[in-house]
C-alpha cells in the first residue's frame, strides 16, 4: 500500500509521521485515483512507488527544509490536487491549513478529502489576487507555500500578500529555479521578500533535483499588491 511506502520514505529522511498517517495516505491516494478518472487532477499516479515519491514525499520535504512552529497557520496557494497542503495536514495535525484554489470542482474534491480524513484544514474557492486583499487573510499566515504553480517572479506577488511580516514563504521547485530566482530579484524587493536559502532535498534513492526556495517576509506589503487578476502573469515584476 502507498501509505506504508510514504511512512518508510519519511522515516528514512528523519521525519516521523503520526500514528494512522499511513492509512490516511492510502485513503487520499484512492480518492485521487478515482477522481482522476473523471477530472484531470494530477499526473503520475499509476505506479504507487513513483506517486509516493513524486507527489507525497516531495510535499513532505518542506518539513525538512524549515522548522514550522507548533500551531502554525499555513496557506497552500493553488493547491490543485492537494499538494503540498494535504500531506502537510496529515503529517502535522497541529497546524491550521487553508488550501486555496481557483477551480470550484478541485475545491470540492479537497473538501471531500478533508472531511473523509478528518483533517485540521479547510479548502476555499478563490483567486489569490482577490483573496490576498481580504482582511482576514492578508498578512495573516506564518507559512505560505505553493508547488508547481508559477515562476518565482509571479509567485512572489501571489504568495507575499498572505504571509505575515516575519513569516516564511516556501516554493517547491525543480532544477530551473536558479534562473527563476535571478529573474525574480525585483519581485522580491517589491513584495518585501528576502531570499534565505534554497534547500536541495529529494526522496531517498532518487536522483531528482528538487528544491525548496525559502524566503522571509521583511515588511508590510505595499497596497498596490497584488495587482488585478492576470496582471502578475502577463506583466511579471
Amino acid at each position: 500500500m502507498i501509505g506504508s511506502i510514504i511512512v518508510a520514505r519519511a522515516r528514512e529522511m528523519g521525519l516521523a509521521l503520526p500514528d494512522g498517517a499511513g492509512e490516511q495516505f492510502d485513503i487520499y491516494y484512492r480518492m485521487l485515483v478515482e477522481t482522476n478518472k473523471v477530472m484531470n487532477l494530477c499526473r503520475g499516479l499509476e505506479d504507487e512507488g513513483e506517486a509516493a515519491d513524486r507527489h507525497f514525499v516531495d510535499s513532505l520535504t518542506l518539513l525538512l527544509a524549515l522548522d514550522v512552529p507548533q500551531g502554525a497557520g499555513v496557506m497552500d496557494v493553488g493547491s490543485g490536487a492537494g499538494f503540498p497542503g494535504i500531506p502537510l495536514a496529515i503529517a502535522r495535525p497541529d497546524m491550521e491549513i487553508l488550501l486555496l484554489d481557483s477551480l470550484g470542482k478541485r475545491v470540492r474534491f479537497l473538501e471531500s478529502v478533508i472531511g473523509e480524513l478528518g483533517l485540521h484544514a479547510r479548502a476555499e474557492h478563490g483567486r489569490c489576487e482577490d483573496a490576498g486583499r481580504e482582511k482576514g487573510k492578508r498578512e495573516q499566515y506564518d507559512l505560505v507555500t505553493a508547488r508547481a504553480v508559477a515562476s518565482m517572479n509571479v509567485l512572489c506577488e501571489w504568495l507575499s500578500p498572505f504571509c505575515r511580516v516575519g513569516g516564511r514563504v516556501a516554493a517547491l521547485k525543480g532544477p530551473s529555479v536558479d534562473e527563476e530566482i535571478k529573474e525574480a530579484a525585483r519581485a522580491m524587493r517589491e513584495t518585501r521578500l528576502r531570499l534565505d536559502r534554497v534547500a536541495a532535498i529529494a526522496p531517498p534513492g532518487r536522483d531528482w533535483d528538487h528544491r525548496v526556495v525559502l524566503l522571509t517576509k521583511t515588511g508590510p506589503l505595499p497596497a498596490a499588491y497584488p495587482r488585478k487578476s492576470g496582471e502578475a502573469r502577463q506583466k511579471p515584476l
